[in-house]
């Protein structure tokens, strides 16, 4: 019974330490699924997700509002819907790609990868 706890209290801790992104390894695997997932699904899916959120309801839209669409727009090719979305999606993109590669290499020179 103890070793069940204790392999429950490690898969526990292995995920809250893959979702915090507090590793090279973890963001590569959090970062590249959330792209997959958006490449894949189709930016017309996408407005079965909540449109507006609470702040936008209140009348203040925050920077963030449509940023889902316009990376799946983006992934998809559709640079001028991206733009339509969400302006800011364009630096995201570049924030996560100099993300990425940063954490590759370090995986890479490391020799190792575990979160």
């Amino acid at each position: 019974m103890a070793t069940i706890s204790r392999r429950i209290r490690s898969l526990c801790r292995g995920f809250v330490l893959l979702i915090g992104l507090s590793t090279p390894a973890s963001r590569i695997i959090v970062f590249l699924s959330g792209i997959l997932l958006l490449a894949v699904l189709p930016t017309a899916q996408l407005p079965l997700l909540p449109i507006r959120s609470l702040y936008a309801m209140a009348g203040f839209y925050p920077y963030s509002t449509g940023m889902t669409r316009a990376l799946s727009s983006l992934l998809h090719g559709q640079f001028g819907a991206a733009w339509d979305f969400n302006p800011l999606v364009y630096l995201l993109a570049v924030v996560v790609a100099v993300i990425l590669v940063k954490d590759v290499c370090t995986v890479y020179r490391k020799r190792e990868f575990s979160f």
